[in-house]
């Protein structure tokens, strides 16, 4: 899940059956740059295909997560980042990962109705320009 200066911006959705424990989604994680093939993660089971991602976009997420998350950035004063939680089976969220220097994904940015590139340049611009935004 991406947030931007206070605000739920997307969430994303890994395909572990393929992608085992890959779970970066920027675009440099999947790639060999000597080769320029889809780089085996570690635990995958099956051989990604070119062409086929990873991580796609959770289209229509709306989850009682997203006010919790947007509160926990808000109470620790994490202006940028990105959460990374599963669900299990029977529905229960659990969070691992908060990382305040995110990644985003070129496949899922064309899909996403709202850019968090974009929203963060906006962020930046509005810290750069004067003081702090309320988020703070």
């Amino acid at each position: 899940m991406e947030i931007v200066g206070g605000e739920f911006i997307y969430a994303i959705q890994a395909d572990t059956a393929r992608g085992g424990f890959q779970l970066c989604p920027a675009d440099a994680c999947a790639i060999d740059p000597a080769t320029g093939k889809p780089i085996m993660p570690p635990g995958a089971t099956i051989e990604p295909v070119a062409g086929q991602q990873l991580f796609s976009l959770r289209r229509d997420f709306d989850h009682p997560i997203i006010g919790k998350y947007v509160e926990f950035a808000r109470r620790n004063n994490i202006e940028v980042c990105g959460i990374e939680f599963m669900e299990t089976a029977e529905g229960r969220v659990l969070t691992y990962d908060v990382n305040t220097n995110t990644n985003y994904n070129a496949v899922v940015e064309a899909e996403a109705p709202r850019s968090a590139p974009r929203a963060l340049a906006k962020y930046l611009a509005a810290v750069a320009a004067g003081p702090a935004p309320s988020f703070v």
